[in-house]
């Protein structure tokens, strides 16, 4: 494991997982097992990961260094490691959070919106165009009423100091500066 960790995580069999500057580490209460670009990892530098209710561990690139714009997205199942395609351009991969809502993944970028994975694995994407109030998704929270707050990154065309948007557990997005929006999931 490098030195430099970004990110860790618990999976539901206990192992521990460790996102880093050269790749992904597990740790099991015994023995490591690296992974990296050598072994099916889709890049380097990890810097988000996350445990799904499905137990497939999701890990992520955004920015990371000064100059580094080479994103991208994967979740590790069945002993593999599955790169995910955002829709659009390459900004998309910059991926700035990874969360559940109600079970459902959720993919916040830096510029290409918020993805969110369908029952069938296929995923939705929503944005400026759909009333987000930014495509810049940078963090994420679940409230205690069950409902998620989105903080959305300082760019974007109907930005001001306090505009998160927030989902409901109806399924439906809504924002102060956009009307609320349906999803379906």
């Amino acid at each position: 494991m490098h030195n430099y960790v970004t990110s860790i995580v618990e999976a539901q069999d206990g192992s521990i997982w460790f996102g880093a500057a050269y790749g992904v580490s597990r740790y099991d209460g015994v023995n490591w097992t690296h992974y990296t670009e050598g072994n099916g990892l889709p890049g380097a530098l990890v810097t988000l990961l996350m445990v799904d209710r499905k137990g497939r561990l999701w890990a992520a690139s955004g920015d990371g260094f000064r100059g580094f714009r080479q994103g991208w997205l994967a979740y590790f199942e069945d002993g593999r490691w599955l790169p995910v395609i955002l829709e659009g351009d390459r900004r998309n991969t910059l991926v700035g959070v990874l969360f559940e809502l109600d079970g459902t993944v959720a993919i916040g970028t830096r510029g290409g919106g918020l993805f969110l994975e369908g029952e069938d694995g296929r995923l939705s994407r929503l944005g400026t165009d759909e009333g987000l109030n930014s495509n810049d998704v940078e963090a994420a929270a679940i409230l205690p009423d069950g409902s998620a707050l989105a903080i959305l990154g300082l760019r974007g065309p109907r930005i001001t100091a306090h505009s998160p948007s927030r989902w409901d557990p109806d399924g439906t997005w809504s924002s102060r500066a956009a009307q609320t929006l349906p999803v379906s999931m």
